[in-house]
């Protein structure tokens, strides 16, 4: 796959993953069982393509955008009774920076969960999104491009720990090391890895 999120330029990140279909994403995720899904994402990046494959082997609707716009996502999130939808943080804000009476006028009641991803949130329009939706419709992934192992956090707990990315998965260990080569401290900075349980494999740094 490819990818260009931190360099501006698609890089290659070779998957020794064996090419089967992962039934534990969608549970993860909290993807219902033939839910209705809504992908504002090109396919060619890593995470539309397998949320929208995940979403059609699970029986689901998927709602596909040929390109992003705030208001139209809105509105098919209405006519679809949208279950399930991921964003990139633009995405959040371009939503939010619409007119208040413009949001007030779509009903996205049938949000369960909005998963962002791929892009540090800001804080605030994070605020925002949990005051307009709920806190437990808000949840946030760190680390799935790479497919070494990824962390999961729910606007509920995100509430409490601020700037959190969430715990990771019982798939990786992950470690935070320092310059020289050792773990950090809690509240040092320190390069994150992931090490899948049954060894390394992608070669993405």
């Amino acid at each position: 796959m490819t990818s260009g999120g931190s360099t501006g330029r698609p890089k290659v990140i070779l998957d020794h993953n064996p090419a089967v279909i992962e039934t534990t994403t969608p549970l993860m995720l909290g993807i219902p069982h033939q839910a209705s899904l809504l992908n504002p994402g090109p396919l060619y990046h890593n995470a539309p393509f397998i949320l929208s494959h995940s979403a059609l082997f699970g029986g689901g609707k998927l709602t596909g955008m040929v390109k992003f716009d705030a208001e139209e996502t809105l509105r098919l999130i209405e006519r679809e009774r949208v279950q399930w939808v991921n964003f990139v943080p633009t995405m959040m804000h371009r939503i939010w920076a619409l007119p208040e009476e413009v949001r007030n006028r779509y009903d996205v009641s049938s949000l369960q969960i909005v998963f962002h991803m791929a892009a540090p949130m800001p804080p605030w329009l994070k605020e925002k999104w949990i005051e307009w939706l709920g806190p437990e419709r808000v949840w946030e992934l760190y680390g799935g491009t790479e497919r070494q192992g990824a962390c999961v956090i729910s606007g509920v707990e995100w509430m409490a720990h601020k700037g959190s990315v969430g715990k990771i998965g019982e798939t990786a260990k992950l470690r935070i090391i320092g310059e020289d080569g050792n773990d950090v401290k809690p509240g040092e900075t320190g390069e994150i890895y992931f090490l899948p349980n049954d060894g390394a494999g992608s070669t993405y740094h």
